[in-house]
């Protein structure tokens, strides 16, 4: 399972919108997600098996998060992320939203496929 389809089958009890980022929709409260930063966490016979993934996760609202943001944390935790780091919250005057940043990171394993797909991509 990638790292985007975790976070979808996290979220995916959410009654609100969400999807990855860029999310066309501009609804009252919505949450997206990007990945910031990919790297390898654990390597074997010279060869990464793992990869751990950081990904900003960014809930928009016109009224409070808080009980969101609850339920968001909740849900990436019982997904299998690890939840780095939120907040500050900000308020956007142009677009009226309260935006809450969450930091989270999520261990993957390297496919065999991705794995060839990248040996040949190196011998080129």
């Amino acid at each position: 399972m990638t790292e985007h389809e975790a976070m979808e089958q996290a979220l995916r009890p959410l009654s609100c919108l969400y999807g990855r980022a860029p999310v066309k929709a501009r609804p009252d409260t919505y949450v997206s997600w990007f990945e910031v930063l990919a790297e390898t966490a654990l390597d074997a016979s010279n060869r990464p098996r793992r990869m751990e993934h950081m990904l900003q996760v960014d809930i928009y609202s016109r009224g409070a998060t808080d009980t969101l943001l609850g339920t968001v944390l909740q849900l990436l935790r019982d997904g299998g992320f690890k939840v780095a780091s939120y907040g500050p919250e900000d308020y956007e005057e142009d677009t009226r939203y309260r935006h809450m940043p969450i930091t989270v990171r999520i261990n993957t394993a390297i496919e065999e496929k991705q794995e060839q797909e990248e040996e040949d991509n190196a011998d080129q």
